[in-house]
């Protein structure tokens, strides 16, 4: 799709007349007709304007092989850099949580068995340093760190 295709459909997603959008960019409606029909290209300046506008890249308008906003390899990456991060982070929660239960479980067992004072206070701040160690991996693992 060219750069004035570009401009048509989206003057028209946007629901913009021609007369509106030329009053938004500071420019007459003339020139967003010839934009449009491909007979003169928008000045930097006024490109940056219909950018803003649009919520669009340079990019998308100017390359006629993006055929979506999303094809700008800057975008591109940036989505599989979250989608990687993200997946990441969700694997040490899962990693932090299966602690915490062991942890969990194994202070509950701890005090269950004991039978002096001393090996229940062992198996409490054994089950409370689990407990603990689990607790900022957990912190650290939401922060992404």
């Amino acid at each position: 799709m060219t750069y004035n295709e570009k401009l048509v459909k989206l003057r028209k997603e946007h629901g913009f007349t021609q007369e509106q959008l030329a009053e938004m960019i500071g420019v007459s409606r003339q020139a967003i007709s010839r934009w449009e029909a491909g007979e003169t290209v928008p000045e930097t300046a006024l490109l940056i304007r219909l950018c803003d506008v649009y919520h669009v890249s340079a990019d998308y308008l100017l390359r006629d092989e993006y055929q979506s906003d999303d094809d700008a390899p800057a975008v591109v990456r940036k989505i599989e850099e979250l989608a990687d991060v993200s997946g990441q982070r969700a694997r040490a929660r899962q990693i932090a949580l299966v602690f915490g239960v062991f942890a969990l479980c194994g202070a509950v067992w701890g005090i269950v068995l004991s039978e002096t004072p001393m090996q229940l206070a062992v198996s409490c701040f054994l089950a409370a340093l689990l407990a603990g160690v689990t607790a900022w991996q957990l912190v650290l693992a939401v922060r992404g760190k």
